[in-house]
């Protein structure tokens, strides 16, 4: 049985989709969306040390191999927009300009994915009961594909495990694969299911070479040009963000231990 090699560049994908018989107009959305990724997402990379973009290329094709529509795949293509993303702004995540920033280049349903992506406690759908999905609205089941076609993309070629705690990501691979692929079924995807258990089984066994494991990055890290500054006054708007923030949760510290003593 031959597997299906998913793009890991622009031009990968966009061939997948010619392919996929995607109209020219839907092919120009998915440029303008990696064309804002690629921007969002300059210099960060995986704990494999593998581009971050290239990641997002791949959860994007998964998506299109599954013949989703074509805003799904834009989704994957920005799913970690609000996580990751480099708005450039004071304020990270989902805020409204960053929102009103990515549904520009997305459009409407794109980005709403997107934010439902970002708020989703996927952890308890894939834990819970398989029948608990089918009460979900589209957004929130379109948001738990692309979550699931993320973890399909992470272990492709056991990249994700290519980092720190080795034996930690691999328990973990044992443990949540087969939940993973209930979860795939259940929402109607058997090819998606049929995926990720070969790919979570291979990863479940697989010794990497020694070495070539990075030991100083868990989770996605950006590395800047020389010339990199942050604008000064950017940089202490946020500096004034973080000191406010911090001055908040000590407040609400303190009130607590007030109302426990009172």
């Amino acid at each position: 049985m031959t597997m299906p090699s998913y793009a890991q560049t622009n031009r990968q994908l966009y061939a997948q989709l010619v392919r996929e018989g995607l109209a020219l107009d839907d092919i120009l959305r998915v440029r303008r969306a990696h064309e804002l990724a690629a921007e969002l997402f300059s210099g960060f990379y995986r704990p494999s040390g593998s581009p971050f973009l290239s990641h997002l290329v791949g959860t994007a094709s998964v998506l299109a191999s599954l013949s989703r529509p074509v805003e799904l795949v834009i989704a994957g293509l920005l799913h970690a927009a609000y996580i990751h993303g480099d708005f450039g702004r004071t304020r990270t995540g989902p805020s409204p300009s960053n929102r009103r920033y990515v549904r520009l280049a997305a459009g409407e349903d794109a980005e709403s994915y997107i934010w439902r992506y970002t708020n989703l406690p996927w952890g308890d759908l894939i834990r819970g009961s398989t029948e608990r999905l089918s009460s979900l609205d589209r957004f929130d089941k379109g948001a738990l594909l692309i979550r699931l076609a993320n973890e399909l993309e992470h272990y492709l070629d056991d990249e994700i495990l290519c980092g720190p705690n080795f034996e930690r990501r691999r328990r973990y691979v044992a443990e949540s694969g087969p939940k993973l692929s209930l979860s795939a079924s259940a929402l109607g995807v058997p090819q998606l299911a049929a995926e990720l258990d070969r790919v979570m089984s291979r990863a479940a066994t697989v010794d990497l070479v020694p070495g070539l494991q990075r030991e100083t990055a868990d989770v996605a890290y950006l590395i800047s040009p020389p010339s990199y500054r942050k604008r000064p006054v950017l940089r202490a708007r946020r500096l004034a963000w973080r000191a406010a923030a911090a001055a908040r949760r000590a407040v609400g510290r303190f009130g607590r231990r007030s109302g426990t003593a009172a």
